[in-house]
Formats: C-alpha cells, sequence, structure tokens
C-alpha cells in the first residue's frame, strides 16, 4: 500500500472517529421554570385546592399533600422542550424541585403524566402563605377546571385527566431538601413529548391524600427571590 492510500485511509478512520465519539455521549439540557429570569416560552406551574375554585398560577409556591382538615392540594408543572431536536433520542430525564417548608414527616409523592390541557394564570395568594390559594380568574386551572369558566376537567382534581399508573415516585423530605423523579417511564413520557406523538401538558404531582398535615410546599417559578438552583428544574439527556 502507497503512503498516499496510507494516509487516505488513516484520514478516513479518524474522520469516522470524530463522528462516532461526537454521538457517544448524551447532549444535557436543564430546563430551569424561570420565566421572568431566563425566558423560557410556554412553562406553566400552579397549585389546585381541593377544598375551593382557588389556585394560585402566579405565586412563590407550590403545594401538594393534605392540610391539617385533610383537604388536597396538588400541583401542575410542564416544561418547554424546544431546546431539544426533532429527532433526539432522550435517554435520561430528572425533575427537581426544592421543598420550602413542611411540618411532616418524609412521604411519597408520585408524579403522573397528564393528557389535558390547563391553565396556569397569574393569580397569586397574598394570605396564609399562599397555603390557601386565591380566587381564579377566567381560564386558571382550579379543582374543579382545567380552565376557569372555559373548561373542566373530566372529574374533580384532574381525575380521568392523567395517567393512572405514576411515572415517577420519590420521597419527599424536610425544609430545604431538594427531591428528586427520576425513572424510565419519565425518559418514555418526555421521549413522547418531543416526537410529537403525544401533546405535552406535562404532569401533575399528588402527594400523601390518606393523612393529615402531610402538605409540602416547593419554591415555584415565580419566586423571585428564590436562589439558584431552588426553582423547578428538569434534567435532560439525549443523543440529536
Amino acid at each position: 500500500m502507497t503512503n498516499k492510500r496510507i494516509a487516505s485511509v488513516f484520514a478516513l478512520c479518524l474522520t469516522l472517529w470524530i463522528v462516532v465519539s461526537s454521538y457517544s455521549q448524551p447532549t444535557t439540557v436543564e430546563l430551569i421554570l424561570e420565566e421572568k429570569l431566563q425566558g423560557y416560552t410556554g412553562t406553566r406551574d400552579t397549585t389546585i385546592y381541593q377544598e375551593s375554585l382557588n389556585t394560585n398560577g402566579g405565586g412563590q409556591y407550590l403545594f401538594v399533600g393534605n392540610n391539617a382538615d385533610g383537604s388536597s392540594r396538588r400541583a401542575l408543572i410542564t416544561f418547554d422542550l424546544s431546546a431539544i431536536p426533532k429527532g433526539a433520542k432522550v435517554v435520561f430525564v430528572s425533575l427537581q424541585l426544592t421543598v420550602s417548608k413542611t411540618t411532616g414527616d418524609k412521604t411519597k409523592q408520585t408524579l403522573h403524566r397528564l393528557t389535558k390541557d390547563w391553565g396556569e394564570g397569574t393569580t397569586q395568594a397574598t394570605s396564609g402563605r399562599e397555603g390557601g390559594g386565591t380566587a381564579p380568574a377566567r381560564g386558571d386551572a382550579t379543582w374543579q377546571s382545567n380552565f376557569h369558566e372555559v373548561s373542566t376537567w373530566t372529574k374533580p382534581g384532574a381525575e380521568g385527566d392523567f395517567a393512572s399508573a405514576p411515572s415517577a415516585v420519590a420521597e419527599v423530605g424536610g425544609s430545604g431538601s431538594t427531591s428528586v423523579w427520576t425513572s424510565e417511564q419519565m425518559i418514555a413520557d418526555v421521549q413522547q413529548w418531543v416526537d410529537g406523538a403525544t401533546q405535552n401538558f406535562g404532569w401533575i404531582l399528588i402527594g400523601d391524600e390518606t393523612s393529615i398535615r402531610t402538605t409540602k410546599r416547593y419554591t415555584s417559578a415565580d419566586n423571585a427571590s428564590a436562589k439558584e438552583g431552588e426553582r423547578p428544574r428538569l434534567i435532560v439527556r439525549y443523543f440529536p
């Protein structure tokens, strides 16, 4: 084999090695729910309250679990996935939420894929540290409605409008701790959304609703005083 041919073969092998190497490590993207600070569009989070029509789309906090009276709170959350290119293969997904306050012990909370759209709104509770929410405006999500004064859930609390099997389960601890949901099913959820196989309505987070005082309060996307890393974030790794 001539030197010229050897050089050509070597160049080809080097090119192939570079191409293969570029696909051997997944790309990581952190989608942080910081609408006002980072400019992500289509990102939403809110709380719905069982005992009332209240909501808290523009609030500083999200609430999940039962209060002292046994009334439930559930959080709705979705992320804009447009930063992930079409055709990408998702290999890892992790949702992280920071507990800002709780009086209860460690408890498990389940994440379910929503199958119906909902409204976040900008209404914000101003009393009771937002624990009871506030009256909704037209289009806000509530316990009864996915869009207040427009349309309702199939059943109150979004029952019938989320996958019955949880996408992930996490044990949630005390104030200041970060809870992490990650699973193969969450990878499948995000993959479906990226592929356009199903519409991205995000997840609903449900706590222990069999006991009282199980509520966990999380820092929300709209919390302007939150420290770095405390707002809800979704970490996705994918091959382009």
